[in-house]
């Protein structure tokens, strides 16, 4: 723990009422008078009674496309004091009753897990008013910094006039699509049900991302069409005429009609699966057995096996796997023989974008059986009127998401910075020697730049070479940086001290980065080690671009305690490192990241994103001791749930010449002499974007 020699042997941190008429009383006589008339309401007797309190009724639909289902709706005065709160109906549907002499004007929320719409209206009265990702946007249009979430706090702006204004310029943005489904519903007053057709068709072919980024906002709209290029426009929730769509939109190429209701469908029936006890989910379970070794056909349960593609779970492909679980716990869909999964919840499916050949790329929320939360997202195909998984159809695992950091130096303050740009996650694949399978995979970004990814040694994924052949230590493209103290950011330049990261050059603007598209197209190339096998290509798409520098310093993050810093700076300062001593069968040398007294070790403020892993960054000991060598990067993960706030690591070795894992007494754990420089936490999105904290415990500037 914490508190003790946290590197050593044993393991490391590591309302007003009606007028009366009554006039001439006394002000003390009136309030009695008024509460007097409150307390006798209902009883009988003759003449006067309570002041009559007239009520505005304001309802209408929540949906992104999908019903809002389960939504907390707020209606906020003028002054932002809430007024009334309902819940939305299995189809989207709400209505509350407020004061009419309530001050307008009126905003209203509706909160569902991590995501909250916003809608508005400039007077008090009764009308129709939904609630939607396109009123979403005419709030941020209308907020003084483009956030929706302000308008409550500040609703000046909400007047008749510009409500009225924002609304032409949602319709005049997207009238291309609009023309195509022959859509004339007004999106804030107009008659519509969350059924897949008519207005709500459009919904579910649009996403809308609004990025607060301090005094603005920055937006893009993007049409979910089957094509290579996304149709798209980006403004800033400032400009005065934002541009409309492009081009005309071709209808046949938009999600199915009633993909919002398949979705649902869909995370019923994976939800129905993993309810199956586990004996009856999947063959050669017995006793007490807590996972078991199998294939696709291994798969029992009709709940499970209607999931997919033919009802074949073997129809199901996705980066190298087919459904099963071999010993090491691979294959895809291996929780299906796992009982730990069983009683696993799948909701909030939200479509993302669709492939070239019509295949659906959605989102999802897990909730296992200990309450932990994940996101992730699957692939399927409509197959009359029904969703069948079929996976991403590739033969590697690779990723590429947005990736923005905020690196903190613990024994230097003025060098933290943050920076941001994307992962490319390729995954070491080795083969049964414990040798990389790769000789390199070649990746082609969007805008066509080519950049080379190698396997080294100690690490889980290819990581980036530089043009001279150096390999850096990182798989992160960083598009930009900059460092927090104003002072070392005009003094000190970013690239050239953190040699073993990558960054562009030159760094990208603001306003380029604002320029990238949401969907992404990256192409990567994969060489073998055995030149005799031709390569292979996989396209990858992106959900969402990566964020700005202004974007991301507007965005709460994970933090470690103070309990924590204080003491791994005093641990640290020295070198910039922490060490590993001698190995102990009795007290294992794991990376025990907790506070002294096993408090926690991190927090995570409000409306930060709560990590999903936690990696320990750092080199394995000496080669041959001659200190000739370099030794090996490494780097371990370990998942953590929502809830957690610490968690110990252990050492995991990447392959046969990593060796920083020790196994000679018996229990695997960290070899003698290892070294941690650095410590992360990460956090996973809805729209799988990744952001993450890095704790540094090395110097980067002069000291």
């Amino acid at each position: 723990m914490l508190g003790q020699a946290i590197f050593a042997s044993i393991g490391f941190l590591t309302t007003r009422f009606g007028e009366t008429m009554i006039t001439h009383l006394k002000k003390l006589a009136l309030a009695l008078a008024s509460a007097s008339a409150v307390l006798m309401a209902g009883c009988g007797g003759g003449g006067g009674g309570a002041p009559q309190v007239t009520t505005a009724t304001l309802s209408g639909v929540a949906a992104t496309g999908a019903p809002f289902a389960g939504a907390l709706v707020t209606a906020y005065d003028a002054s932002g004091s809430a007024l009334a709160t309902t819940t939305t109906s299995i189809t989207g549907r709400y209505t509350l009753d407020i004061n009419s002499d309530a001050k307008a004007p009126l905003v209203v929320e509706a909160v569902r897990g991590d995501t909250t719409l916003v809608s508005a209206f400039a007077e008090t009265r009764s009308t129709r008013l939904n609630i939607t990702s396109l009123t979403n946007l005419v709030a941020a249009l209308l907020a003084s910094d483009g956030n929706p979430l302000s308008l409550r706090l500040d609703s000046r702006a909400v007047t008749t006039s510009n409500l009225e204004q924002r609304v032409a310029d949602v319709v005049r943005i997207l009238q291309p699509l609009r023309q195509g489904l022959a859509d004339t519903i007004n999106p804030l007053t107009g008659e519509f049900d969350a059924n897949g057709s008519g207005h709500d068709r459009l919904l579910d072919a649009v996403q809308v991302d609004i990025r607060p980024a301090g005094e603005t906002s920055n937006i893009e709209l993007t049409v979910r069409v089957a094509s290579a290029e996304p149709v798209k426009t980006s403004f800033g929730s400032d400009a005065q005429r934002p541009p409309a769509l492009p081009r005309a939109i071709d209808t046949a190429k938009l999600p199915p009609v009633g993909i919002a209701n398949m979705l649902d469908d869909m995370a019923t029936r994976l939800t129905a699966c993993f309810a199956v006890p586990f004996k009856d989910r999947v063959r050669g379970v017995s006793g007490g057995d807590s996972a078991v070794v199998g294939g696709a056909d291994d798969v029992l349960a009709a709940a499970c096996r209607t999931l997919f593609l033919g009802d074949d779970p073997g129809s199901f492909l996705s980066n190298g796997y087919r459904v099963g679980r071999n010993a090491a716990n691979q294959g895809a869909f291996a929780g299906l023989f796992r009982a730990g999964a069983t009683g696993a919840g799948f909701d909030q499916p939200q479509l993302q974008l669709l492939r070239e050949n019509g295949d659906v790329v959605f989102s999802y929320r897990l909730t296992d059986s200990q309450g932990n939360i994940s996101n992730d997202t699957l692939i399927a195909r409509e197959v009359r009127g029904k969703l069948k998984l079929v996976g991403n159809r590739y033969a590697y695992e690779a990723t590429v998401r947005p990736y923005a950091q905020d690196r903190e130096f613990l024994n230097q303050p003025k060098a933290n910075f943050i920076s941001t740009g994307y992962d490319v996650y390729i995954a070491n694949r080795l083969d049964s020697k414990g040798v990389p399978v790769f000789a390199k995979v070649q990746v082609t970004t969007p805008d066509g730049t080519v950049l080379v990814y190698r396997p080294t040694a100690g690490r889980a994924a290819l990581v980036i070479e530089r043009s001279d052949g150096r390999l850096t230590g990182t798989s992160v493209i960083r598009l930009a940086g900059k460092f927090k103290d104003a002072g070392t950011q005009a003094s000190e330049n970013l690239v050239q001290r953190e040699v073993n990261l990558f960054f562009v050059q030159p760094l990208y603007s603001e306003r380029q980065i604002v320029g990238l598209a949401e969907q992404g197209l990256w192409r990567l190339e994969f060489f073998h080690a055995d030149a005799g096998k031709a390569n292979v290509v996989q396209a990858l798409r992106t959900l969402a671009r990566a964020a700005t520098l202004d974007e991301l310093a507007a965005t709460p993050i994970v933090q470690l305690t103070d309990a924590a810093k204080s003491e791994l700076r005093a641990q640290t300062h020295a070198l910039g490192a922490a060490f590993f001593g001698p190995v102990s069968a009795n007290n294992p040398n794991v990376a025990d990241l907790s506070a002294a007294g096993d408090k926690d070790f991190w927090t995570v403020p409000k409306g930060a994103q709560a990590p999903t892993s936690v990696t320990v960054f750092g080199t394995g000991p000496d080669p041959d001791g001659s200190g000739a060598q370099r030794p090996v990067a490494y780097d371990d993960a370990w998942g953590v749930s929502a809830a957690m706030r610490k968690v110990v690591v252990r050492c995991s070795k990447a392959s046969d010449a990593d060796n920083h894992c020790d196994s000679s007494t018996g229990v695997n754990q960290y070899a003698p002499g290892t070294s941690v420089h650095s410590i992360q936490l990460f956090a996973v999105q809805p729209r799988l974007a990744g952001i993450a904290k890095l704790v540094a415990l090395y110097y980067l500037l002069p000291r």
